[in-house]
């Protein structure tokens, strides 16, 4: 037992380090290459497809900072709740910013996926053949807008998704959600655009044209997807398309979340990239090395296994540091959130091999095997 347990830290050790090296070459290749044109470029308008779920924190301040970035042709297109919170927010803002706003209130309570259910609605309305689509969540000012637009402009893409950040965090457990994005989501968008073109979109924040979503059948094709966002960027590469990785990094907010709540968001994300990208999920064990070093260092205790325990950890936590610097954080209370929140996401991910429901919007949903909803279950 010891001599497999031996062997098998050592081959997760290996693993580690060799992920390890090719997320920082990679990383430090692509953060040393800037986006910024020689000069700056004029933006043509564009439309700004905001879908609202209810309950995000502090949507009037995050809308107030949004609606300042605007350019001055651009139109936004609100997607609401009928007679919600929201939708009172947005009709007041509508009259502050006349012309320029849209607000299509509708029901999703019947719709397998709400947030296409509102796209659905908001984009007939829209006057401009570019769209960028932005999550409710997000925080997004002048510079950032300015940045995407201009590096989308320069570039050779059709289509630019923007990763993401985590601000605002205001409690362990948000913390221990958030942390996600630095040592999983961002290792792999790194290694995902140094193979070449993109084959996926991300939710925070899209830059297409309208062609591009007629192109792929209408957001109908996406309605019972719970990875619209990938399967949006899988069919767009399918017709062609070039999608790029923009080196503007989106702020997201999270939601107030209970340990609940952090569990079911947990397994939903790992089902999701499970369903969405079967291989690239298997290929996730290159990720998980500290935490099933761990494991097996509690299996099998040696001096072997457990100092491998201790590497695998020095090199998870270094790799978490250097990418919160990159993102412009703090490194100290990621670094402290990661060591109880790896385990957990390792957890998620074994889960989600044999899981076939998820909680969404307050419902538990089953989900076929590529993501297909089924239905809502008990």
């Amino acid at each position: 037992m010891a001599a497999w347990a031996d062997g098998l830290a050592t081959l997760l050790l290996g693993i580690t380090a060799f992920h390890r090296a090719a997320v920082e070459i990679v990383g430090w290749r692509w953060w040393s290459r800037s986006s910024e044109p020689s000069a700056p470029l004029p933006c043509p308008p564009v439309t700004w497809l905001r879908p609202l779920k209810p309950g995000v924190r502090d949507l009037p301040e995050k809308l107030a900072v949004f609606l300042a970035a605007l350019e001055p042709d651009d139109q936004v297109i609100f997607g609401v709740e009928p007679d919600s919170t929201e939708a009172r927010l947005c009709a007041e803002l509508a009259v502050t910013y006349p012309g320029k706003i849209e607000v299509v209130a509708g029901s999703t309570a019947g719709s397998t996926n709400p947030k296409i259910a509102r796209l659905e609605r908001m984009t007939p309305r829209a006057r401009h053949e570019a769209w960028i689509l932005v999550d409710a969540e997000a925080r997004l000012d002048a510079a950032f807008s300015r940045r995407f637009r201009q590096e989308w402009a320069v570039s050779d893409a059709d289509v630019l998704t923007a990763g993401y950040r985590f601000g605002g965090t205001r409690s362990l457990i948000e913390r221990l959600d958030a942390v996600a994005a630095i040592q999983t989501l961002w290792p792999g968008l790194l290694i995902s655009q140094a193979a070449g073109p993109l084959r996926f979109t991300l939710g925070a924040c899209t830059g297409f044209h309208r062609r591009e979503i007629e192109a792929v059948g209408g957001w109908s094709c996406l309605a019972d997807r719970l990875a619209e966002d990938y399967e949006l960027g899988a069919r767009l590469a399918a017709q062609g398309r070039i999608i790029r990785l923009s080196r503007v990094v989106l702020e997201l907010e999270s939601d107030p979340l209970s340990w609940r709540e952090y569990w079911r968001h947990q397994m939903r994300v790992a089902v999701t990239y499970r369903a969405a990208t079967p291989a690239g999920a298997a290929g996730m064990i290159f990720t998980r090395g500290f935490s099933l070093c761990v494991l097996i260092a509690l299996i099998s205790p040696g001096p072997w296994t457990l100092l491998a325990a201790i590497l695998t950890a020095g090199l998870h936590l270094g790799g978490v540091a250097a990418q919160a610097t990159r993102l412009g954080l703090a490194p100290g209370p990621w670094l402290a959130a990661s060591l109880p929140a790896d385990p957990i996401e390792t957890a998620c991910w074994a889960l989600s091999w044999v899981t076939h429901r998820v909680w969404w919007a307050g419902k538990w949903r089953q989900i076929g095997w590529r993501g297909q909803f089924q239905g809502l279950t008990r």
